[in-house]
Order: structure tokens, then sequence, then C-alpha cells
């Protein structure tokens, strides 16, 4: 189906009324003024352990649309940024809301399955810095709990949307701990890609993607703990994002390397696993 072209001054009233809609749709009216977006409108403190304080929610921009604007081709990406902090916790997270996909149903239900394990990561970390900060000895310093929460979009086309979460905690250690979180669809019928999904059947896709991975180890091999992996290893079906020119498949921190080298991530480029699917 041919696209229609927007045109530059159609194209920002079209972004500023964007704005304005999830805006309206979000705002935290509890203070009598808009100076926030909410996605969570409880209080951070109900019981009154400190001064209660609302998460401050703000829309800070749209992004990772294809160059032309073309409507009905890739989604917009509207980025949601939410703050809090008390005295014993500390938050900053982005949230993705996807916009302008044909079939509400399927946004919706994108935008909850994005949305979800985002909050909950945050949530979590909130109630557990609560409860410690509560049993800690009141003579002793109780370091502020972290959370952030930060995205990339790495593909984004007709048909696939692919994403990537950082999520960071920190809990009073020596460092903090970072975990990646995925988020890929397939824009028309909305369902979550397996990494099984990308090949047509009859690929040995777990095998390619171990002796790029090995390949890739062996020239810097100081950085794990293996020199290579293990025969049996396969990758995970859901350990993985898309760019435009490489599946990434990825690791935990200390899966295969020390804490020193990050989280491993490997491009195993399109050209060396076969046939994908269209």
């Amino acid at each position: 189906m041919k696209s229609t072209k927007v045109s530059s001054p159609f194209r920002w009233l079209l972004i500023s009324m964007i704005f304005l809609v999830v805006g309206i749709l979000f705002v935290n009216g509890s203070s009598g003024r808009v100076e926030a977006v909410s996605l969570d409108r409880r209080q951070v403190l109900p019981s009154g352990t400190a001064r209660p304080t609302g998460d401050q929610d703000s829309l800070i921009y749209t992004a990772h649309r294809q160059p032309s604007l073309s409507l009905g081709s890739s989604v917009l990406v509207l980025k949601i940024k939410t703050t809090t902090k008390t005295a014993f916790f500390e938050m900053e997270r982005e949230t993705p809301v996807l916009y302008g996909l044909k079939d509400p149903n399927v946004q919706n239900w994108l935008n909850s399955r994005i949305r979800a394990p985002l909050i909950a990561f945050t949530d979590n970390l909130r109630k557990q810095a609560e409860r410690d900060y509560r049993q800690w000895p009141q003579d002793q310093e109780f370091r502020t709990y972290i959370a952030h929460v930060s995205y990339d979009v790495t593909l984004n086309n007709d048909r696939l949307l692919s994403m990537v979460a950082t999520m960071y905690q920190y809990t009073g250690g020596a460092h903090g701990l970072s975990f990646l979180e995925p988020f890929n669809f397939d824009l028309h019928t909305g369902k979550a890609l397996r990494l099984a999904d990308l090949f047509a059947p009859g690929v040995d896709y777990q095998g390619l993607i171990r002796a790029e991975i090995n390949r890739q180890m062996a020239q810097n091999p100081e950085r794990f703990f293996e020199p290579r992996l293990p025969e049996n290893w396969v990758p995970g079906e859901h350990r993985f994002y898309l760019t435009e020119d490489a599946v990434v498949v990825f690791f935990d921190l200390y899966e295969i390397a020390p804490y020193a080298s990050g989280i491993p991530q490997f491009a195993i480029p399109y050209s060396l696993l076969g046939d994908l699917l269209p």
C-alpha cells in the first residue's frame, strides 16, 4: 500500500497534537496543576514513613519515526520519564509508549506488555527499599536504593519493532547491577517474537549463532571466564534484540564474564544466518 507523505508544517502539528493527547491521558491532577504526566497515581509513601510525594512524570520527546514520517509505515514511540526521590529511594524510569498502529487493540496490548516489566522492576525495588529502611538501625547510615530504567529503539520498520531496556539497581553494595529487557514484536499481529520466529524451518540458527559468538570471544579471550561457549549451549529464545544489520544476543552479568566486562553482547550479522523469514 502506498504511504502518504506528511509535509513539514503538518508533521509538527501532528506531533504537537500527539503530545497534547498523551499528556491529557496521563496527567496526574492531584496537585491541581499540570506539571507532570503520570503512569502511577499512588503516593510513594502512603504509610507516612517519610513525607509522601507523588511520582513526577513528564513526556520528554518523540523519537524513532522513519525520516519521512510516512503515515501507516512505522510506529511512533513516545517517551514518558518518571522520577521519584525519597529518603531511601531514588528512581528514574523511561517508559516507551507506542502510537500510530492501525489496530488499537494491538497497540494497547503492546503498550501494556512493554510497560508491565519496567514498572514492576521499579515498584519492587521501591518496596524493598521501604522495607529495609524501616528495619535499618537508626544509628547507622542507610544508603539510598537507586533504580534507573532507560531504553533504546534498535529497529522500527513497516513490520518489526525491537527495543531493549537497560534496568539498573543499586541496593547499597559495592556496585549496582544492570539487566537487559528486550522487546521484539511483529507490528502486524502484535506477536512477541522468539528467536526461532526469525528463521525458515530447518535453519540451524543455534549452531550458527554459537559459532559466531565463539569467533568473537576468541578475539578478546581475556574478557571472558572461558575462551568459548560450551558445546551444548543454545541461545535463549527471548534474550536478543534486532538492529538493521544484525541479531544481537546478550548474556547476564557474571554469566560468561566478570563484572568489569559489562553485559556481554554479540551482534550476529544477518548475512551469516542463512534464510530469514520475510
